[in-house]
């Protein structure tokens, strides 16, 4: 049998290309990326709202929801914020009334009413934005305009057992009730 030499393959050419090439398709890749990601609910993923219970970190991101209501259709919208467990954790019910009426689920019965501005009420298209604080609180933007700071305290909630349920962690929401078969909710990345 013939005696074979073997030399070693050089491959520092072949292994520069293969890391120059992958570096520069990742760093296109991250570019390409970063340019679609934002904060802004209009550039990203709008989900239709469903009943059905979503999971969603209410304390860590506000919720969105988008609607075409008007101030005056007397429509109602009820999100209920849930626990991990799927245990209520308070909720939100907005009455699409003339002032526009809202009311703290576990907190209240009867509702109080929140002042909107007229470029607030003549619009086409409203984003709520519910954000719900951990000391606890809750606070609504509309359109960008913040509506409501309410910090929850004995004063606030007239319901005796509101603690047992607002000093929870929202760790999902669900929609009782919408404005309109179209409403859709975003979750900010």
């Amino acid at each position: 049998m013939a005696e074979r030499n073997y030399r070693p393959l050089d491959t520092s050419q072949h292994l520069s290309y293969i890391s120059r090439s992958s570096m520069l398709s990742f760093l296109i890749s991250v570019i390409l990326f970063s340019g679609t990601a934002s904060a802004d609910p209009e550039s990203d993923i709008w989900k239709p709202v469903t009943k059905t219970r979503t999971d969603f970190d209410l304390q860590n991101s506000p919720l969105n929801i988008k609607t075409t209501s008007q101030i005056g259709s007397n429509k109602e919208m009820e999100v209920r914020f849930r626990s991990a467990e799927s245990d209520v954790t308070g909720g939100l019910k907005l009455k699409m009334e003339n002032p526009l009426k809202y009311r703290l689920n576990e907190c209240f019965d009867g509702y109080s009413t929140a002042a909107l501005s007229n470029s607030q009420r003549d619009v086409s298209e409203t984003i709520w934005r519910i954000t719900v604080t951990s000391e606890p609180g809750i606070i609504l933007h509309v359109n960008d305009v913040e509506i409501l700071n309410i910090q929850l305290s004995d004063n606030v909630c007239k319901k005796k057992d509101w603690r047992n349920y607002w000093t929870k962690v929202p760790k999902r929401f669900q929609v009782t009730k919408l404005f309109d078969n179209d409403d859709l909710y975003h979750h900010p990345t």
